[in-house]
């Protein structure tokens, strides 16, 4: 029912910084959905780990942000801002921009804009604009920042798919 592709993080000059494997869900309004059940194993430049938690990635083409949202001790949302979002029938890749916007628990912050400094001038005052109108969105409750938007909503039938395979980083 749901296929098993290859997701993808990278750097700013295209180099791996991270891949899972995931699901594509069915797409909602336009919006790009991957599930990501617990117990999958991420290879990360940073070592290997094994997803505690199981999220939701949704990307709307035109956005620049990928969202994920997930449950730990409460609902946590953590927005990567991104360059591009390539989407095949296999895999779904992105080029993170180092700031991220985090909301938990009635609180929205951002982090990593010292990183924000190995951008281009233009694209790290890009960057932080669009960091800043997140923020604005979040904090006012606006959609799709609300956890009980549509686009969040994970059927049951995804929420019992087992992790996919182990993947190397290329």
């Amino acid at each position: 029912m749901y296929r098993l592709i290859r997701a993808e993080k990278r750097h700013p000059d295209g180099s791996p910084r991270a891949v899972w494997e995931a699901y594509r869900l069915d797409d909602h309004d336009g919006a790009i959905r991957i599930w990501t059940p617990v117990n999958t194993i991420v290879i990360h430049v940073n070592g290997r780990w094994i997803r505690e938690f199981p999220s939701l990635s949704v990307w709307k083409p035109g956005e620049p942000f990928v969202a994920a949202v997930w449950e730990e001790d409460t609902l946590e949302m953590y927005i990567d801002i991104v360059r591009e979002v390539i989407v095949t029938p296999t895999s779904f890749t992105y080029v993170d921009l180092y700031v991220d916007v985090m909301h938990r628990s009635g609180r929205t912050w951002s982090k990593d804009e010292d990183l924000a400094q190995q951008l281009e001038p233009s694209e790290r005052e890009r960057v932080l604009a669009v960091r800043d109108e997140l923020l604005r969105a979040i904090r006012a409750g606006e959609a799709p920042f609300r956890f009980g938007d549509p686009r969040w909503h994970v059927p049951q039938a995804a929420r019992v798919l087992s992790p996919g395979a182990e993947l190397a980083l290329r």
